[in-house]
């Protein structure tokens, strides 16, 4: 199975001219080298056949790759024809090519040394090699003489000499020279088996061509070692199963396969140490009733899930993610499923793991259930608290206003201040100008009372200081003494001792206070109590003395102005809770949203949450009460109260459906289920909802495409690698996404993830499975109403069939991943 493997595909071995070590410390360097997991001899115009035959059998572990560094020039015809500037002699190509061509390949390899003269000697190849030196060969008879030969041709670039861009310089005279960019451009852009190696700089290189040629081009770093010590310094990680013939799938898509010591120090699969490597399932043949155990291997990368429609294809995902198994009891027994993670046991639990099911994304959405995604759970998580203390506080406060209303016509003489009395008094003609306003206790200070209170206040006051001194002083040293505490101690004992004599201080002032106060005289205060109580009885016996209609006339309007002052009083207070609890609702219905978050880099998101459902408040009184649009409802509760001694008028102002009169006998049970019923339905408000807003654009806005399109980008985010799952499974995600975005955006990001989690892709997409790039394929077949399972790379002959057959566009876009030709990535997909 293909995997990340660290290579060092550009050495020379002592046969090589250039390098002064012996063959037996080259041999031990390579063995003491064991982090190098694939190498190539690339000596200069050799190959030393007997060399790569002793590594074999010396290093049986390590890979081999068939290599050789040549000394390339152009045709002088293909100089003339595309008036080329060439600036050096030549420059050096590596070629590599399979280790079981090893020996045709050398003696082909004769006959191009041969053909310039040069005398091959293989009993001592370092002095062949020696001959060849300053000697080049034309590119056109590299290409006939190796033409039966499956080989790589890659080219120097950014390194010390002999670079093709020194050879075929790209300026002239300090300007661009377009023949040369032009000849290259086409030597890579119709030939899949180039490629370039050199230093960090080649990126420039590579990216040129992608970006502006529309081609890809394959870069490489590798040591070319001058001494044995720098062997496999420099390095590429590729990923691949070591054998040449494998090369062609780190080659047409070496973004996702390729990566140089430059950009990666490390094994670009950070996951290799956990992951799922195996899986053992009993597949169940309905016709027969016979069983049959399936061993899976899978890759720590991209494992792509294929089949044809009804083969078992979702049956693998549902069980790698132990969901939905039942709906397939007739074809696996679930029961006896193993999983086995790397470096462990088998085990019949399932790993912690993701299943993303078929239009689960927008179910998801629709279904209220956005809070599970994992980029937003936490931020989600947090809103939630939020408004659920939002909720809980505008109950308590609700709850809290509407029990004082309640109260307050509770503890009300509803009989007496809502029974209006009689006011046809105002239309007598009554003189009252001599008539006395009459004057009352309260209208004037009670002083005593006001010293009573003082006093009694300093009392507390001296009780709470002198509990204070008694805590204070219970403030103890421990009993072992720390010498680094003695500074604390002694601050804390300064502390007690200032404390108390403060509140000693403090004690003796409130009580010599209290003392005072004590020996106060009083008798002023009597004298003025008494003058009171003299000028109130004048003033009731000078009114009594007066017209007796008068004395009628005043006390009726007192009396007419106090329930007048209750009613208001009643109306403002009612008036002003129904106000509160109404700007609560609006407050708590309001919508929350969170600050805007990245995604994808660009992509911008806002989450918000509302109570959409909930009615305002003044709808909660509608249902209850039968108040109109245009009536306040300080002035209904009053016509409620004005008919409280009126059992069917007060009825009337209730909604029938929610009031039985069968089982509301009296105007005290209307009033008690009314406030009963409100405080219900202030209980209720406890649903809220959670909104996204993408790019400024509620997400309910975009079509179901594009929805899927900005659900798939959230959930995939890199967040979820931060979850513990051990992989992700992905049932037909490119469901209602169009070409563009399943390039775009789910190709590339399953492309980014499965270098950290692995992964699952149940998929009929082409697109998906190839350019998406699985290190592992499993093919899903029903036959004869049994299903089972296979595996196998890209690459692999089967493999291929069965894409062919199965996928959409299966074919197109296999043929442009494996030949290259005039091809980029995004324009694979199909349709």
């Amino acid at each position: 199975m293909d995997s990340f493997k660290k290579c060092d595909l550009h050495m020379h071995s002592s046969s090589c001219y250039s390098r002064g070590y012996d063959k037996t410390s080259f041999i031990n360097k390579l063995k003491n080298e064991p982090l190098l997991d694939v190498i190539s001899i690339t000596d200069h115009n050799v190959v030393d056949v007997s060399l790569y035959k002793e590594l074999k059998k010396e290093i049986p572990e390590l890979y081999l790759i068939g290599g050789v560094e040549l000394n390339i020039a152009i045709d002088e015809e293909i100089v003339n024809k595309h008036s080329l500037y060439v600036q050096n002699n030549y420059f050096h190509g590596i070629v590599w090519f399979s280790y079981a061509d090893i020996d045709i390949f050398w003696v082909q390899l004769k006959k191009l040394l041969e053909s310039k003269n040069i005398e091959v000697d293989e009993a001592d190849i370092k002095t062949t090699s020696k001959r060849t030196e300053g000697i080049y060969f034309e590119l056109s008879s590299i290409q006939n003489i190796f033409k039966n030969i499956d080989y790589y041709l890659v080219f120097h670039e950014c390194k010390s000499d002999r670079n093709l861009s020194d050879y075929l310089p790209n300026t002239k005279d300090g300007e661009a020279y377009d023949p040369n960019i032009k000849y290259k451009h086409n030597l890579f852009y119709y030939n899949n088996k180039y490629a370039i190696e050199g230093g960090k700089k080649t990126r420039v290189i590579s990216n040129y061509f992608e970006n502006q040629l529309n081609t890809l081009l394959a870069r490489f770093f590798f040591s070319d070692a001058i001494e044995l010590k720098d062997i496999g310094t420099k390095f590429s990680w590729i990923n691949f199963d070591g054998e040449f013939e494998s090369l062609v799938l780190p080659l047409s898509d070496p973004e996702s396969r390729i990566f140089t010591s430059y950009d990666k120090s490390v094994n670009p699969q950070s996951n290799r140490e956990n992951y799922l490597e195996e899986i053992k399932i009993t597949m169940k043949n309905s016709k027969d009733k016979t069983s049959k155990e399936t061993i899976l291997t899978f890759s720590p990368s991209l494992n792509g899930i294929i089949g044809s429609r009804g083969s078992g294809k979702s049956l693998l995902g549902s069980v790698l993610g132990n969901k939905n198994v039942d709906n397939y009891n007739n074809y696996v027994d679930h029961s006896s499923t193993l999983y086995k993670v790397k470096g462990k046991k088998y085990q019949n639990n399932s790993p912690k793991s993701k299943y993303l099911s078929q239009n689960s994304l927008l179910n998801i959405y629709n279904d209220g259930d956005v809070k599970e995604i994992d980029f937003i759970k936490e931020l989600c998580s947090q809103m939630e608290d939020d408004i659920s203390k939002q909720t809980a506080s505008f109950i308590a406060k609700s709850k809290k206003m509407l029990l004082k209303e309640k109260n307050l016509i509770d503890t009300m003489d509803i009989s007496k201040i809502f029974n209006l009395d009689d006011i046809s008094f105002l239309e007598k003609s009554v003189n009252d100008e001599f008539m006395i306003p009459t004057l009352k206790r309260d209208d004037f200070e009670d002083n005593k009372e006001r010293i009573r209170k003082f006093s009694e206040n300093n009392v507390t006051l001296i009780s709470n200081l002198m509990s204070t001194l008694i805590n204070v002083k219970k403030i103890e040293h421990p009993k072992i003494k720390y010498v680094e505490m003695n500074e604390f101690d002694d601050i804390v004992d300064d502390f007690k001792a200032t404390f108390a004599d403060m509140a000693t201080q403090l004690i003796d002032y409130v009580e010599e206070t209290n003392t005072k106060i004590s020996e106060l005289s009083l008798e002023n205060i009597h004298v003025r109590e008494k003058l009171i109580e003299e000028l109130i009885s004048k003033i009731e016996f000078g009114n009594k003395k007066s017209d007796s209609e008068a004395q009628d006339f005043v006390t009726s309007r007192s009396n007419a102005i106090n329930q007048l002052n209750k009613i208001t009083s009643f109306r403002t207070f009612i008036q002003e809770s129904y106000d509160y609890i109404e700007n609560l609702t609006e407050e708590l219905k309001n919508e929350k949203s969170s600050g805007e978050i990245t995604v994808n880099t660009t992509d911008k998101l806002i989450i918000s949450t509302s109570i959409e459902d909930s009615n305002s408040y003044c709808d909660t009184i509608s249902t209850q009460l039968k108040i109109q649009n245009s009536e306040k409802y300080n002035e209904y509760m009053v016509k409620i109260l004005l008919s409280y001694n009126e059992i069917d008028k007060l009825r009337a102002h209730f909604n029938g459906n929610k009031y039985k009169p069968t089982s509301l006998k009296s105007s005290s049970q209307y009033l008690n289920k009314y406030f009963s019923n409100v405080e219900q339905s202030i209980n209720s408000v406890n649903e809220f909802i959670f909104k996204l807003y993408f790019n400024g654009k509620e997400l309910n806005n975009y079509s179901p495409g594009k929805k899927s399109e900005i659900l798939l980008d959230i959930f995939l985010d890199k967040a979820i690698l931060s979850q513990e799952y051990l992989y992700i499974i992905l049932d037909q995600p490119e469901d209602n996404m169009d070409t563009k975005t399943i390039t775009d955006k789910l190709i590339n990001r399953i492309r980014q993830l499965k270098l950290d989690i692995q992964l699952f892709v149940i998929s009929h997409s082409a697109a998906v499975i190839i350019n998406g790039d699985s290190d592992n394929l499993i093919f899903a077949s029903e036959n004869d109403n049994t299903l089972s399972y296979s595996s196998g790379r890209i690459i692999d002959a089967s493999m291929k069939k069965s894409i062919v057959d199965t996928l959409d566009g299966g074919e197109k876009n296999l043929k442009m991943r494996l030949t290259k030709y005039d091809f980029k990535l995004k324009e694979t997909v199909n349709d």
